[in-house]
């Protein structure tokens, strides 16, 4: 089914693991010496390494590209439950293995819990094991995608390290240039300072000092610098598609239904960056971006035609459109207790009307044809 083939049971579907560190690729070869890039492997640890996994530069995680480290960290949970804010320290070479292994400081969202943790980032996809005492989240519980905030470095730093962290954290959420082209940068700030401030932070059980001696820090040379400019360049398209879904999830309806409704007087902007009003905001980034391929040309020239685009082309617009489309027949479905693969039941029972954006006209049967046929994995022939 459709879901199945965005995500894997636990993880972000592989072929777009792949293609967040082919984006860096290029750019990672031109700064190695002739035939030194280590082999891009698909594991979940390293063969021959020592240590503890994760813990020691010995044995380190193995993550798809920059934006790997960022998600990985993303779906940490402590024993208790607790996610994790981060900085990247900095970045060492292991010889044996023939790898920059970086190394990240975390620290717990209650404050109670410091991590150091070390990853290999020149890797095909995400390891799915965890280290000692930690879990992963699974990626379909967010109500915000993760493949997009994270990616973004919404929730930590990796160009700037400091012993304030994470204290310092709005600032270098107000400074990021990816969050800062999504118009996001200003709110995270102002949501960040506002955890913070009501955050009791237990001090580190080692020194910051020690530790970062030992490392080489971000930014550090000119083939680093370049390195993270890259990944700026690399990153705009989730930066793109965030400013898009910003731009689309319109949340205050013309007569709100009756009763408390706390985010009617809140901007889209916020209800989107604390995950409320239902899995949309999980339904139209990936449908936006990822699911062209399996729509006939045929069914795209339909639903362009009911839309009122000017082509068939699977444009942003295109996207969106389809997304919005897709969520109220979801509901259509849900209201008429119609049959429905069992992935979206879950999708269905949190989705509301009020919550999406107005459909600028209703749903046709045509349309609801293609809308059933995608939802069942069928193509109609072109």
């Amino acid at each position: 089914m459709i879901l199945d083939r965005l995500f894997s049971k636990d993880d972000e579907n592989l072929d777009a693991q792949r293609r967040d560190v082919d984006r860096i690729l290029d750019h990672i070869v031109s700064l190695l010496p002739k035939g030194t890039l280590p082999e891009l492997t698909s594991v979940d640890q390293l063969p021959g390494t020592r240590g503890s996994f994760g813990y020691s530069a010995g044995n380190p995680i193995p993550v798809n590209g920059p934006v790997g480290e960022s998600v990985y960290i993303f779906r940490l949970r402590s024993r208790s439950g607790q996610k994790f804010y981060y900085q990247r320290l900095g970045f060492t070479k292991h010889v044996e293995l023939n790898r920059q292994i970086d190394v990240f400081e975390l620290v717990s969202t209650d404050g109670l819990k410091w991590v150091v943790l070390y990853f290999s980032m020149l890797h095909t996809r995400r390891s799915r094991k965890a280290p000692d005492g930690l879990s992963l989240a699974s990626w379909r519980e967010h109500a915000v995608p993760v493949g997009v905030m994270a990616k973004l470095g919404a929730f930590g730093e990796t160009n700037h390290r400091s012993e304030d962290f994470p204290r310092c954290l709005p600032e270098y959420l107000r400074g990021n240039p990816l969050l800062q082209q999504a118009h996001l940068a200003d709110i995270l700030a102002e949501k960040m300072a506002g955890l913070l401030r009501d955050m009791s932070i237990s001090p580190r059980p080692y020194s910051f000092v020690e530790l970062c001696a030992r490392l080489q820090p971000p930014g550090l040379g000119r083939e680093e610098a370049a390195f993270l400019r890259s990944l700026e360049s690399s990153a705009k398209p989730d930066a793109q598609l965030a400013s898009t879904l910003l731009q689309s999830s319109r949340s205050v309806p013309p007569e709100p239904p009756a009763g408390p409704v706390a985010n009617q007087t809140r901007k889209p902007a916020e209800i989107l960056i604390s995950g409320e009003g239902g899995p949309f905001m999980g339904i139209i980034m990936p449908i936006a971006a990822r699911v062209s391929e399996y729509i006939s040309q045929h069914d795209k020239e339909t639903f362009a035609r009911w839309a009122r685009l000017p082509d068939a082309q699977w444009t942003p617009s295109f996207g969106e459109r389809f997304a919005l489309a897709f969520a109220y027949h979801i509901v259509e479905l849900k209201e008429r207790r119609a049959a429905m693969p069992p992935e979206f039941y879950t999708v269905a029972a949190e989705l509301h009307l009020e919550a999406l954006p107005p459909l600028d006209r209703p749903l046709t049967d045509e349309v609801r044809d293609v809308l059933g046929r995608f939802i069942a994995g069928r193509k109609a022939a072109d």
